[in-house]
């Protein structure tokens, strides 16, 4: 598997490969139901929210990083082909509004913390990881739709020009719950152990979506 990250980003501690497909947090945060394509046509890379979880990242906590009415959601992206696909995260929508698309992380890596985004992201044949998916915008919603929109490449090791891909959708449904913190607050489930990685979220401003 290969990312494309801002240049700096550090290497692993944890193995991103133990995450097993279909592996259930213990107290899933945010219940989405059943990824369903929004699309006739179903795109090669599947986002499955049904065993993971997201977080609602408040301004009131968060409003030095940019974020008023933020969201993360921790989805597992599989290629369900027989051939490379790289794609990127293009943008969100949550209860019918396009939300500011701050970024997706990778949460095996525990540094740099905040945590670098990643630009294009390649699975291999089959191959599915754990992402994190960040926003941020003016509205808040606990329980309501959403989609999350990719343009991909099949069978290339890298992402094209913005525009020149394919594109698709998986859709679901949300109910957010508060950050975690390193201190036990908030009661959000992450994917992996608090202690294994970066709790702080990427900084929206910078992403230029500060609120």
């Amino acid at each position: 598997m290969t990312d494309t990250v801002e240049p700096g980003g550090a290497g692993r501690t944890i193995s991103r490969r133990t995450v097993a497909k279909g592996a259930a947090w213990s107290v899933p945060a945010v219940l989405i139901a059943k990824s369903t394509p929004a699309l006739a046509a179903s795109p090669p890379i599947v986002i499955d929210f049904g065993d993971s979880s997201a977080c609602k990242i408040p301004g009131a906590s968060w409003g030095d990083e940019g974020y008023n009415k933020g969201y993360v959601l921790w989805g597992q992206f599989v290629n369900t082909l027989d051939t490379t696909v790289s794609f990127r995260v293009t943008n969100i929508v949550v209860g019918g509004v396009d939300q500011c698309l701050v970024g997706v992380t990778d949460p095996a890596l525990t540094s740099p913390c905040p945590p670098q985004t990643i630009d294009c992201i390649t699975l291999a044949p089959g191959e599915e990881q754990v992402y994190g998916v960040f926003s941020n915008a003016s509205t808040d919603s606990s329980t309501t739709d959403v989609a999350v929109s990719i343009e991909y490449w099949v069978g290339d090791s890298t992402c094209g020009a913005e525009g020149s891909g394919q594109t698709g959708v998986t859709s679901g449904n949300v109910v957010g719950q508060p950050w975690t913190t390193e201190t036990g607050g908030g009661s959000c489930d992450f994917p992996f152990p608090k202690q294994s990685m970066c709790l702080t979220p990427p900084n929206a401003t910078a992403a230029g979506c500060g609120l």
